[in-house]
């Protein structure tokens, strides 16, 4: 209480005759981040191979910065996908494939420890989530029927695979289920579980992927357990709904990602990445990826960019102590960056004067937003509060960037024809037009309620 949470406002005018500006750090993150994804996912999205997405079609949340500790200012900036999370790897490995790393996901998953640090972790209840078909499949296993599963000891390697799992987490066996051919394998695991021979093959397995300038055929993975870390469960056979038909699907939970293989899938997609990244998202989150921001009706935000940092607490105390030190400027829980960057040609006279012309001004816009990890015992009233702040607050910015849009223009008005020397001046001035019509919007607009 007490504490300004309405609205920060950064704008910074960025003049120049080439139009140049530097990079921010979540740029540089996001391209490491598309980088990783090209590799594997391109060719698929290109039609260039027919298998099975390691990321996902598409980024399925902007940015977010998320806690954790050993990560400069305690935060760092992750990105999910349908079937994982990508994160920057502080640890020294720029350059290696170590670099961008998917979070051990599928882990906090099964046993609810969301972790928070190398050795930090709070823990949760397991998640309620189907591993994999429909999500509104009531009989398939979800990530909680595995806790019970995590110190079975491994079976003998070669035997064909036929034990079964339900979704109370009993297992039982099924000798038909050998015609399949599938056995266990012994990969030398440090959690001494075995590996289904598909899902072995299929990690070490050589495939068309982008190699930065053209297609190549290459190993899927440099490292067999880069994309799914280490197997934490043994193989199970499941029954699960998918496209509303029930289906035999082989399961196996690894750290990083839940691998399922269908026999009865065309041959690339035989062997799948279960959606973990949404999955998780929606666990830590306690919504749909985007569904918190960017699909709020009237409240488009394409010409924008959004990034997030993450905070937990279940009390207006906990989550306000979190808050003092992550906000992402000074007494704001939330933040609109803006720049104008203006460029234009120069006519100069045998007199020696000079002026301005056909000057051409471009904006970038960049929300820095809160999205808060609701733990399970937060009151239906901060709940309540935290759901009508966010819409709100959507539309408060959508609004400011209409105004920062729309004035870009007195820019170029005041720029053209002026003396060159004056040229910055003048589009300063016209920036501190902007600057107080975003003002005098938000004096009579406070219209966004406090959280917490």
């Amino acid at each position: 209480m007490g504490r300004v949470r309405l609205l920060g406002l950064v704008m910074v005018l960025l003049v120049s005759a080439l139009g140049i500006s530097g990079a921010s750090a979540a740029t540089n993150t996001g391209d490491s981040f598309k980088n990783t994804w090209m590799r594997t996912d391109d060719p698929v999205a290109r039609g260039s191979v027919s298998r099975t997405w390691m990321w996902g079609p598409n980024t399925n949340a902007p940015l977010i910065q998320e806690r954790y500790a050993e990560a400069t200012g305690g935060k760092r900036w992750v990105e999910y996908f349908d079937k994982s999370r990508m994160e920057i790897n502080d640890s020294g490995q720029t350059g290696s494939i170590w670099a961008v790393t998917n979070g051990l996901l599928a882990e906090e998953l099964v046993t609810g420890k969301m972790q928070l640090g190398d050795l930090t972790f709070e823990q949760h209840g397991p998640a309620q989530v189907n591993v994999a078909g429909d999500p509104d499949d009531p009989n398939g296993p979800t990530y909680a029927s595995f806790t019970g599963l995590l110190g079975y000891a491994p079976n003998p390697a070669g035997w064909l695979i036929d034990q079964t799992v339900n979704r109370d987490g009993s297992v039982g066996s099924n000798g038909a289920l050998k015609r399949y051919a599938v056995s266990y394998q012994d990969v030398g695991a440090p959690t001494k579980h075995t590996v289904a021979s598909v899902f072995w093959s299929f990690m070490t397995s050589s495939g068309v992927v982008w190699d930065k300038n053209h297609d190549t055929v290459a190993p899927l993975f440099l490292n067999a357990f880069y994309a799914t870390g280490y197997p934490i469960t043994e193989p199970y056979w499941t029954t699960v709904k998918v496209g509303g038909v029930q289906k035999q699907v082989l399961v196996q939970v690894f750290e990083r990602r839940v691998l399922t293989y269908t026999p009865d899938n065309p041959a690339g997609w035989r062997v799948e990445a279960g959606n973990v990244g949404q999955h998780y998202y929606r666990w830590r989150y306690n919504s749909d990826p985007l569904a918190d921001r960017g699909q709020i009706a009237g409240t488009d935000i394409t010409p924008a960019t959004v990034s997030y940092y993450a905070f937990g607490g279940s009390t207006t105390d906990d989550i306000d102590t979190q808050l003092q030190t992550m906000e992402p400027s000074k007494n704001t829980i939330w933040v609109t960056s803006w720049v104008y960057t203006w460029k234009s040609k120069q006519v100069k006279n045998a007199d020696g004067t000079c002026y301005i012309t056909e000057p051409t001004v471009t904006y970038s816009i960049q929300f820095t937003d809160p999205l808060w990890e609701q733990p399970g015992d937060a009151s239906p009233e901060l709940k309540a509060r935290w759901t009508a702040f966010v819409p709100a607050m959507a539309a408060h910015q959508r609004a400011q960037m209409d105004i920062i849009i729309a004035n870009a223009h007195l820019v170029t008005d005041a720029v053209n024809g002026a003396a060159c020397s004056k040229g910055s001046t003048a589009a300063s001035n016209a920036t501190k037009q902007v600057k107080q019509l975003l003002a005098d919007y938000d004096a009579q607009h406070d219209d966004v309620p406090d959280f917490p």
